[in-house]
């Protein structure tokens, strides 16, 4: 994790981007490095200002911001995007995790929980409680997602950490189960998400349910 976060907020409501980014500077460790008002603008602001965290509204005025978050990681693949809006539906929660978001946060969440949000996704943490996971993978089947590429090979020691994940527990919890070190996990974790081709965790654990592998 960097020891300074570096922050996008792209939404368009002015009165909340500027209250997230006056929350946001109360913290000494995290740091709004530009304010984007619509998909287009919050495209090209990523771009200059390369974010370790993108907070991102779904509602914009051009595109919805879940469509532009492919875009996102093609252009910062390191950088997590969170998705915040008021939108509490199965539809979009899926199609953000399918596209790469690192977590999916509703607006009426406390400002606390938006400040450890943060600071989880710049460390690489899956963002999603196992109530949430049990909705996508419920969504994933309702909707027929098929993947067609096969199971990657993964050793057992890469399997064991892919269950914790999926398990729900972060970096710091699998290292204590599983008796290593949290680098030797972290190196676990990003072997795994290059295998099963996932830009976060959670895409991770989707693919790897999908593939049969959990």
């Amino acid at each position: 994790m960097p020891e300074t976060i570096r922050v996008l907020i792209v939404d368009d409501h002015q009165v909340l981007a500027e209250g997230l980014r006056a929350l946001i500077a109360t913290s000494s460790d995290l740091e709004v490095v530009g304010l984007a008002h619509s998909a287009a603008a919050g495209l090209s602001e990523a771009q200059t200002a390369r974010p370790d965290v993108i907070l991102l509204d779904h509602h914009l005025p051009d595109r919805a911001g879940v469509d532009i978050i492919p875009e996102l990681k093609q252009l910062l693949p390191d950088t997590a995007v969170i998705v915040l809006t008021s939108e509490d539906s199965d539809d979009v929660l899926a199609r953000a995790f399918e596209a790469g978001a690192a977590g999916y946060l509703l607006k009426t969440k406390a400002a606390g929980q938006v400040i450890d949000a943060i600071r989880d996704a710049a460390g690489g943490e899956m963002l999603v409680s196992e109530g949430v996971l049990s909705r996508l993978l419920r969504q994933q089947r309702t909707r027929g997602i098929r993947d067609a590429k096969a199971a990657p090979q993964l050793t057992d020691r890469e399997l064991e950490v892919l269950r914790q994940i999926a398990s729900g527990l972060g970096t710091r919890a699998i290292a204590q189960e599983l008796g290593l070190t949290v680098s030797t996990v972290r190196t676990y974790v990003q072997i795994v998400l290059r295998k099963l081709d996932a830009h976060s965790r959670l895409q991770a654990v989707m693919r790897a349910h999908d593939r049969g592998l959990l």
